[in-house]
């Protein structure tokens, strides 16, 4: 796998029940057609972007949900998947993936949306200002 374009390294591991895949550092989904072995369906990825280019948005939403899920479930949070979904949904929307930081709500155009983030003052305020 080190000599695949995009790929660092890889490693064998085992998934309950004693079911092999391959975890990589690097992605690049154009080599899977070269190998038969692996089942395509399961095929997944951290990155994105990456899935979202090769599978579809739907798939990169999905990748973005699990990813928050694992990262609250190492802190012992757990959320409700109808709340990640909604997350999932509006960063996915309109088949592009949307930063979900101050500088991209600034252009959302609900100032109630506006002010749940981080600034909610300058957003008050704005809003005001323009009614």
């Amino acid at each position: 796998m080190k000599e695949i374009q995009g790929i660092k390294s890889a490693i064998v591991l085992e998934r309950k029940g004693g079911i092999p895949y391959i975890q990589t550092e690097g992605v690049n989904f154009n080599i899977l057609e070269k190998f038969s072995w692996i089942d395509k369906q399961s095929v997944t990825s951290n990155d994105i972007q990456a899935m979202a280019k090769r599978y579809g948005i739907e798939a990169a939403r999905n990748v973005l949900v699990k990813e928050i899920v694992t990262l609250f479930g190492a802190y012992g949070v757990s959320v409700d998947y109808r709340h990640l979904y909604l997350i999932g949904d509006y960063v996915t929307f309109g088949g592009n993936i949307k930063a979900m930081n101050r500088n991209w709500m600034k252009y959302n155009a609900s100032p109630f949306l506006r002010m749940t983030f981080e600034t909610s003052v300058k957003f008050i305020t704005d809003a005001a200002l323009r009614c």
